[in-house]
Order: C-alpha cells, then structure tokens, then sequence
C-alpha cells in the first residue's frame, strides 16, 4: 500500500521566526505593493489615453467631458475616477520607471495647481513614507500659512530695549509693605527687595538706579529705562506665549509666563497654531538667551514682552515683528 506524502513533512523552509517574517514580507507586503505599482501605471496610461484622444479632438467643445462620461457608462467606471487618471496624466506627463507612491496619494497630489509644489510634496510623501492623511495635511498647513510680504504687513516700532541690572525706588506705601521706614527696590513683576539703611542711604522713592556690584548709585535714567531682563527660554506653550527663567538681577530668578505684546497668533489647538509653535521652537532652539522687554497689561493683568535675540550670524532680531513678517501672527490694539 502507497503512503500519502503530507507536504508539512517535507524539509520546513521557514524553520525560523526571521524566515517566515521575510518570507511573509516577500510574498504579501511586497505582493500587495506590486499589485498597487502596476495600478497606478494603469491608471495614467489610461488618463493619458483619454487625454491624448481628447487634445486629438480639441475642436469639439464639451468633447472631454461627453467622453469621460461615455466611457464611464459603457464600461462601468467610476466617471470621477476616471476623471482623476486623465488629471494625473496631466499633472504627472512623466511617471519614471522606479518605485511610485500609492494611488491615494496621487489623488491628494493632483489637487496642486502649482506644479513646483506638487512635485517637491510628491518627493517629500516618498522619501518621509508619508501616509496619505500625512500628506494632505502637510499640503493644508501649506496653504494655511504662505509668507506675507512686507509691504502687507504693518509692523510694530521696534521698541528701545533698557538696561540690565537698572530699578526704580518705591516707597512701602506704594505696595502696601507694612514697614514704614524701608524703601523698596522694584526688580518688575511684583517681586520687590526691601533695602537696608545702608543700601538706601541717599535714595528716596521714585529715584532710577543700577547696581554697581557694592551698592546702588542714583542715575539719571527714567522709567523707559527699565524692566529689561536677560532671560532663558524653558517652554514654548503656544507660538507668543513662553514660560522663561528671568535673571531679575541681584541673584534674583524668576519664573515667569510671558506673551509677546502686540501680535497675536494661532491657537495651538488648531493646524495653523501647532505649525506656528513648531516654528519658534526651532528659530529659538540655538539662542543661548533671551532679551525681554516687559510690559504691564492691566486690562488683561498679565505681563507682556517685546522679546529679541540673536541669530546665527549675531544680528539681533526682534521676535514680535518676525513672527508678523513670516505669516505666523497678525496685529492686535488693545
């Protein structure tokens, strides 16, 4: 009597987990992958068909339009589809021979008028192995946020930055401090540091000084001198709202939530905002610290900030108008 030969006692050729996974890799995956390369060509060779007839037949008018609809009938096409291979014939007169992306993509890609842009997202989707919802997101944010051009955009006057290490005398009056024989030196956002007699010895309330490293000197600079801080940026919240630690001198620090003055950008729930986010996060991702220009804004109690610094080739910037002049915020008046 013959013996029945079962084929899974014959030698195994995927005896191992890494066999079977690049096997499986092999004969699904790259299976399914050829499948959707060889439908992709399809469907240009086929709008580059109709498009050729169609150029061949350009006296006629509305002739490309009856025809895609003649087709779609008599051979049961989807007529949209078969309007989007006649557009991606048109959009890509050129598909190579090498790997392609996948035909939800070109669907997204032929919505680009601009062809320059259309070619750079369609090598961009392929080298970063975007998804298609990846892509058409990328493409929105795009055209959410093309640069203004200046001569649009009403920048703000760029305002005198003060002088470090330089503060107003307040009396106790002035802050309500209890002691009545002490004046107060204003270090800016209701942090005060009350002086010795020694410390205040010439000074009285509403005298502007600096100090010296030994003790504090009267000048003759005004309060538009004031209130500038080197500081350190430690998070971006949104693209005009940063948490910094501030150097309030005197070995003072502090830390302070901060939202540039003037402009206002996107909130950071929405595409526009995270992108506009992502931008301050890498123009001020080199800068070894920040120039803060504080304001008071008693309408809203928080403090605002004209906030510079300084680029790559050591120019000094002025963060509030460029966020203006790139598109990522607009002005606002109170």
């Amino acid at each position: 009597m013959k013996k029945s030969v079962n084929a899974l006692t014959k030698p195994c050729s995927v005896p191992t987990y890494a066999a079977l996974r690049d096997k499986v890799r092999e004969t699904l995956l790259l299976g399914i992958q050829r499948i959707e390369e060889a439908r992709v060509r399809a469907y240009w060779q086929t709008g580059r068909y109709v498009q050729e007839h169609i150029f061949f037949q350009k006296g006629k008018a509305d002739y490309g339009k009856r025809t895609v609809l003649r087709l779609s009938e008599e051979l049961e096409i989807d007529g949209t589809e078969l309007w989007r291979m006649v557009q991606f014939a048109e959009k890509f007169p050129i598909l190579g021979h090498g790997r392609l992306l996948k035909w939800s993509h070109y669907r997204v890609l032929i919505t680009i008028s601009d062809e320059k842009k259309r070619l750079e997202f369609a090598k961009r989707a392929f080298e970063k192995e975007w998804t298609r919802d990846e892509l058409r997101k990328r493409i929105r944010l795009d055209q959410s946020f093309q640069p203004m051009r200046l001569k649009s955009v009403k920048l703000l006057e760029v305002p005198k930055v003060g002088l470090l290490n330089t503060y107003q005398i307040k009396s106790p009056g002035d802050v309500g401090w209890p002691e009545k024989d002490v004046l107060l030196l204003d270090r800016g956002f209701r942090s005060f540091l009350a002086l010795t007699q020694k410390e205040s010895h010439g000074l009285k309330a509403g005298d502007v000084v600096e100090y010296s490293g030994a003790k504090f000197l009267k000048t003759g600079h005004t309060v538009k001198d004031l209130y500038t801080y080197k500081a350190y940026l430690d998070e971006v919240i949104d693209a005009d709202t940063y948490w910094v630690a501030l150097d309030t001198g005197l070995r003072g620090v502090g830390h302070q939530k901060l939202r540039l003055q003037g402009i206002d950008c996107p909130e950071i729930d929405t595409p526009e905002g995270k992108v506009a986010k992502k931008f301050v996060e890498a123009l001020l991702e080199d800068a070894p610290y920040l120039t803060v220009l504080s304001h008071k804004n008693d309408k809203y109690d928080r403090y605002e900030a004209d906030v510079f610094f300084e680029d790559k080739a050591g120019k000094e910037v002025y963060l509030n108008n460029l966020l203006l002049e790139k598109g990522y915020a607009i002005r606002v008046h109170d």
